[in-house]
């Protein structure tokens, strides 16, 4: 007797071809047949009639681990059907832990404000290590006791979760493990202690290595030493994903995220180790921005050249892209959250748009921009990304603060934000990516892609930061990147874009148990009503499970039945076995 069949459905395998109807059978959390099994019995089932019954999803690119312990439900993930997460992405991994300064893993921004008190600068990636862990225990109930990613695999397994975690080594956290926050490169000393912490790594079951070249300290490191450590995971056949530099280390005011895809390729042909370029955009930004449909063509000449120069070398390249055009991880969804800093002085929203009424105060908040206080608004790409979406001025909803800046006649970013709020305070607005929607499906309709969400492992009703509207959010794409991709990219049958968020990185990242839907594979299956498919995602209210994903089950277990999780933490830590 099997332990649970799902009848009746339209199963998509994930191989490609084409769905077919037929039943699965699942006994102690694998695959046991696939088949007409009508004379069969079980202990439950599942009735799939005008269901489509797909492998579970794989992110490539995920942030969960940061959040593994705090929100081990994975809500945001199981959800929507994901099912595996690659983390330890950017070299933001769960260890080694420094013991003088904590690398910022991107969602305690509630412990980083109480701990690293600043108005101007509120969020920063290296603080005090002590004072962090306490404000994590208080915050989060997070003890956080180990100093290895080891040691963290194996707190992580015994207190449980749900979706199956895949472990990657940091770079940042390995280098701040040795050299602190030293802003230079390493000597060869350094070079030999950091490969002595990945070797450990490697020994306890990390899969690969990730770099975040744009961040502390990570972005002083020289392409030897990634190189020499990149050779290390070469040696246990593990995988290399990179958060590219976004800048000429001769040249490092002016953006050249060329620079760092060419590095990585590089990487790749010394070492022949699979290099995964992580969150792939366009590869050249305008300041103001030029022709839409000349950036489209830019994008894709760029994409094709480089998947022809990869594909004549031979080169085992890839890349992810984050399946939404206003990114991944948090938003801050109100505009008035650019202004920040001196709402806080004011003390209350009223008290600062009341200040707006005199100019000395208009005057001050200009100086402390040009004196580079306010670190957003000294970015010069800020006005290409960020559109308004909803203001009680209607004229200037779904415009981007550049658009606003010609038609008013007026460049300076300062006076644009207070017209703005001072007739809205709660103005909302969104992030877009240089070319928006259009350059993400010119990158999703390759085959060396890979959907991803950029995220963490939220659950619904998390909130980040400070109270609304200066609140920090969970991006909404946290909840829907899959439904996203498909309902919106890849390739047309339906098929190919399961096969692409499937069997696709399962391949890539040397998941042989899993990924498509197999006699003997670990079961886990997405239940999904395709036609009623939604994304559900809100901006001002972003925990939102999607519609259409009926049941998520995970190595056996149903983890999500009709948009409710069923507390089920039937995860696996996903080590590299060594022979």
């Amino acid at each position: 007797m099997y332990d649970l069949i799902i009848k009746n459905g339209r199963i998509v395998d994930g191989t490609g071809k084409d769905a077919f109807l037929g039943d699965i059978a699942i006994t102690d959390g694998k695959i046991a047949d696939i088949g007409i099994l009508d004379e069969k019995q079980a202990l439950s089932s599942i009735d799939a009639k005008k269901h489509w019954v797909t492998p579970g999803f794989i992110d490539p690119h995920s942030h969960a681990d940061m959040s593994l312990l705090v929100w081990p439900q994975n809500e945001a993930y199981a959800m929507q059907g994901v099912t595996t997460l690659i983390c330890g992405n950017c070299g933001l991994a769960a260890g080694p832990i420094g013991d003088e300064t904590w690398e910022f893993w991107c969602w305690e921004y509630k412990s980083v404000n109480r701990v690293h008190k600043t108005i101007f600068q509120p969020y920063t990636f290296q603080t005090d290590a002590k004072k962090m862990k306490e404000a994590l225990k208080e915050d989060y109930h997070l003890d956080v006791t180990w100093k290895t990613l080891g040691e963290f695999m194996d707190i992580a397994e015994q207190k449980g979760f749900s979706c199956n975690y895949y472990p990657l080594s940091g770079h940042n956290h390995i280098r701040n493990a040795v050299m602190g926050c030293a802003q230079r490169p390493a000597t060869r000393e350094e070079i030999e202690q950091m490969k002595a912490l990945l070797y450990d790594d490697m020994e306890h079951g990390s899969q690969g290595f990730s770099t975040g070249l744009d961040y502390l300290p990570g972005r002083f490191a020289t392409m030897e030493e990634i190189l020499e450590l990149v050779k290390v995971v070469a040696e246990y056949d593990g995988v290399y994903n990179t958060h590219v530099r976004g800048f000429d280390p001769e040249n490092p005011q002016i953006p050249n995220r060329l620079y760092g895809v060419r590095e990585a390729t590089e990487i790749c042909r010394r070492t022949g180790i699979k290099t995964n370029i992580s969150h792939m955009s366009s590869l050249y930004s305008y300041s103001p921005s030029i022709n839409e449909e000349i950036e489209k063509q830019i994008a894709r000449a760029s994409v094709l050249e480089l998947e022809k120069g990869w594909r004549e070398e031979g080169l085992p390249m890839m890349y992810d892209v984050i399946a939404n055009p206003s990114m991944g991880g948090s938003t801050i969804p109100y505009l008035i959250s650019l202004l920040r800093p001196w709402v806080l002085m004011c003390g209350s929203i009223e008290n600062f748009i009341d200040k707006l009424a005199y100019d000395d105060f208009i005057e001050m908040m200009k100086e402390q921009v040009k004196g580079g206080k306010a670190m957003m608004l000294a970015d010069k790409e800020i006005v290409e990304m960020i559109y308004i979406e909803q203001c009680a001025c209607l004229k200037y909803s779904n415009k981007s603060l550049r658009q606003i800046m010609e038609e008013e006649n007026n460049d300076d970013l300062i006076d644009i934000l207070i017209n703005i709020v001072s007739k809205d305070a709660y103005t909302t607005m969104t992030f877009r990516e240089s070319g928006g929607e259009d350059t993400v499906k010119i990158l999703l309709d390759s085959e060396r892609s890979m959907p991803c969400a950029d995220g963490f492992s939220f659950n619904l009703e998390t909130e980040m930061d400070l109270p609304r509207p200066l609140n920090r959010l969970p991006h909404p794409n946290n909840y829907c990147f899959a439904i996203r991709y498909l309902l919106n990219y890849g390739p047309q049958r339906f098929e190919d874009k399961i096969r692409q968020m499937t069997k696709v990185p399962a391949d890539w990242f040397n998941i042989s148990d899993r990924g498509t839907l197999e006699k003997g594979k670990w079961a886990d299956i997405v239940i999904l009503d395709k036609d009623h498919l939604r994304t559900n995602e809100d901006p001002v209210n972003p925990g939102k499970a999607p519609d259409g994903i009926d049941y998520v089950i995970i190595n056996g277990k149903i983890t999500v039945d009709h948009k409710k999780h069923t507390g089920m933490l039937n995860g696996k830590v996903l080590r590299k076995i060594h022979k």
